[in-house]
């Protein structure tokens, strides 16, 4: 296992479609460069998950996400163990945060989730899964 990190999806109803808020990570990140993925990081000392990905949110797009959930954990190809949180976030949303890391981020449906090249496999399944789950 490399690295215990922890992640929000952020969430929103746009035009009848349900989408989700990614990170193009950097061309030079050490993990995955020049894909989408999702916000967060690593776990810190005895941090919880859930800490974790509160402080990560707050360092990556001076955001704090409200009634988040736990959706899932997963493990990445390389070995990271990945904790899901997911939370709903509205039309204002791009306006309200400030990104921190990465090129930049975008929403996408489920359409742009299923045709996307530069997203890892095993976050696509697990995007594909929370499309079904969440109910709004």
């Amino acid at each position: 296992m490399l690295k215990k990190k922890s992640n929000l999806i952020p969430y929103r109803l746009h035009n009848d479609s349900l989408e989700f808020y990614l990170q193009l990570r950097s061309k030079d990140a050490k993990q995955y460069p020049d894909s989408w993925g999702f916000w967060g990081g690593g776990i810190e000392g005895d941090e919880t998950p859930a800490q974790a990905m509160l402080r990560e949110i707050q360092e990556e797009l001076e955001f704090v996400p409200q009634d988040y959930k736990f959706f899932k954990k997963i493990e990445d190809p390389i070995g990271n163990e990945k904790h899901l949180y997911h939370a709903r976030v509205y039309e204002d949303f791009e306006d309200k945060i400030v990104i921190h890391e990465g090129q930049g981020g975008k929403f996408f449906t489920r359409k742009d989730t299923e045709k996307e090249e530069k997203m890892k496999h095993k976050d696509k399944q697990a995007l594909l899964e929370l499309f079904d789950i969440i109910n709004i």
